[in-house]
């Protein structure tokens, strides 16, 4: 594929494990792959910075973002950002054998914080963007805490859809194909789940990018 030479688009991929891209071969997880639909759509060359770290929850996100100056470069500069973040705040919630109710509650605030700030960050943007948050999957599909928690924390996380933000529904792809999509920790996705989740934020488009010349 001959790529113009424009401008790159700057892609910065945020969040845990799942963003570094754990079960997949070679760590070549969904932002790799994302990426790779992002230029073959665009018809532009896209640099990808991710600044996944593992084991992060939304308050060690939040707290990067008060602290980390490479993250808010990352995020001011980029015209492309995607998140994936909560699962990890589940998982350490049922292992500290702590409230859900109470891991919620957290989570629901610091993920407005989050949402508020990166935006702020890109208030007075110059070139258009797209911001696109990833659902939570269940990984655990028989787990009766894990049905009833996920999409709750899930709703969370829709209320930050916006003209330039949109949600990836990666819910209901691993609901539907079950363990197929996970690697064999039966927690991140092996390299077909990967897949699964570039597809799905590839399919909720490319907002006012598309409109890029």
């Amino acid at each position: 594929m001959k790529i113009p030479a424009n401008p790159p688009l700057h892609y910065v991929a945020l969040g845990d494990s799942i963003t570094v891209g754990i079960g997949s071969f070679l760590n070549h997880g969904y932002a790799v792959l994302y990426r790779r639909c992002l230029q073959n759509d665009l018809k532009r060359k896209v640099t990808l910075q991710n600044l996944g770290k593992n084991g992060w929850t939304s308050q060690d996100f939040l707290n990067d973002l008060a602290n980390n100056q490479t993250l808010v470069d990352a995020i001011q500069k980029s015209q492309v950002i995607s998140l994936s973040i909560g699962g990890n705040d589940l998982l350490q919630g049922v292992k500290n054998k702590e409230p859900l109710k109470q891991v919620y509650s957290r989570f629901e605030a610091n993920f407005l914080k989050i949402d508020k700030i990166i935006k702020k960050l890109k208030k007075n943007a110059k070139e258009p963007y797209i911001i696109r948050y990833i659902e939570i999957y269940n990984p655990k599909p028989n787990d009766p805490l894990a049905i009833k928690w996920i999409p709750r924390f899930n709703q969370i996380i829709h209320q930050g859809r916006d003209k330039n933000t949109r949600i990836a529904r990666t819910y209901r792809v691993f609901e539907t194909q079950g363990k197929k999509l996970l690697f064999i920790d039966r927690e991140h996705p092996n390299n077909q789940g990967h897949q699964a989740i570039a597809h799905t934020l590839q399919e909720i488009g490319y907002g006012p990018l598309s409109a890029r010349k």
